[in-house]
C-alpha cells in the first residue's frame, strides 16, 4: 500500500497553505516536523482524507488500484493529545470502555450505545496495552493519570483496525517515565500497524526506530528522505531559521543552539 500526493495546493481565504506538494509514502513509518504555522496540521487533514484539496491528488494505491483517500477515511486512525482534555471537559462522567468505543462510530461523546461484542473488543485491548487499570473498566476517565488516558485514546485509535496511524503529538505532557512507557505501547502497536505517521515538534522525542522525516517550512516540503541523511544541522538550523547543532547519541537526536 502507497500513498501519492501529486501537485497539491490548499487555498484559504485566499492564502496558499499549502504549496506543490509532491511526496510518494509506502508503508513505513514517519515523521513530520515544522515550526508552528507551517500547515502541518493542514496537511494531516488532507493526507487522511478529512479535507479536499483546492488543487492536486492525494491517492491511496492498494491491489493495483489508485483511489482518491477521501474514499478511504476509514483507513486511518487519529491519536491526539487534545481528546483527552475534550473527554476531561465536555463528558466528564465518561468511563473507560464508554471512551474506548466512541472510536467505534468516530464520535467525540458517547452518544451510540456499544454492542457487547464491541465492548468485549475494547477489553480485550485494555488487557493488552493498559493492564495497569485492574480490570476496572468503568472507572472514570477523568480520573486516569495522563500516561493511562493517552494509552485509552490510543486503543480508541485503532479500535477499528486502520491501515495507517497518525500520531498527533504523542508524547505532550508526559514525564519521562511516562513517554518511555507509551512509547513502548506504540511500538507493539506497529506490529499490527505498520505504516505510521508521527508529528513532533522535538526531535529529541522520535523514537529510534523510525526511518523516514519529512521537514516542512512555509506550507512546503523542505526536505523529505531517511532520517539519518535529513535530520542534520544544516536542515535544522534553515528550518528553524537558527543556528543549529543536531548531534545523534545512541540512535537518539539532540538539538542545541550553537554557541
Amino acid at each position: 500500500m502507497k500513498i501519492f500526493i501529486k501537485e497539491l495546493y490548499y487555498i484559504r481565504n485566499q492564502k496558499e497553505i499549502l504549496k506543490n506538494i509532491n511526496l510518494d509514502l509506502e508503508q513505513d513509518f514517519y515523521v513530520l516536523v515544522g515550526p508552528n504555522g507551517s500547515g502541518k496540521s493542514t496537511f494531516l487533514y488532507i493526507l487522511s482524507g478529512m479535507e479536499w484539496p483546492s488543487k492536486g491528488s492525494v491517492m491511496l494505491y492498494e491491489s493495483g488500484k489508485m483511489i482518491p483517500v477521501v474514499y478511504k477515511k476509514n483507513y486511518f486512525g487519529y491519536f491526539f493529545t487534545k481528546l483527552s482534555n475534550w473527554f476531561e471537559t465536555y463528558h466528564p462522567s465518561i468511563n473507560v470502555i464508554q471512551t474506548i468505543c466512541t472510536g467505534f462510530y468516530d464520535q467525540l461523546g458517547y452518544y451510540t450505545e456499544a454492542t457487547e461484542k464491541q465492548q468485549e473488543i475494547a477489553k480485550q485491548l485494555i488487557f493488552q496495552y493498559v493492564p495497569s487499570l485492574n480490570l476496572d473498566f468503568n472507572k472514570p476517565f477523568v480520573l486516569l493519570s495522563t500516561g493511562e488516558k493517552y494509552r485509552i485514546l490510543l486503543i480508541r485509535s485503532i479500535i477499528k483496525k486502520p491501515k495507517i496511524l497518525i500520531l498527533d503529538e504523542p508524547f505532550d505532557g508526559l514525564d519521562i517515565r511516562g513517554k518511555i512507557e507509551f512509547e513502548l505501547a506504540i511500538k507493539e502497536i506497529s506490529n499490527v500497524v505498520p505504516f505510521m505517521l508521527f508529528v513532533l515538534h522535538k526531535i529529541e522525542e522520535i523514537p529510534k526506530w523510525i526511518h523516514k522525516v519529512i521537514l516542512m517550512k512555509n506550507g512546503e516540503i523542505f526536505q523529505y528522505g531517511d532520517i539519518d541523511q535529513v535530520l542534520n544541522s544544516e536542515n535544522m538550523s534553515r528550518l528553524y531559521d537558527i543556528d543549529l547543532i543536531v548531534e545523534k547519541r545512541n540512535s537518539q537526536y539532540y538539538t542545541y543552539v550553537r554557541s
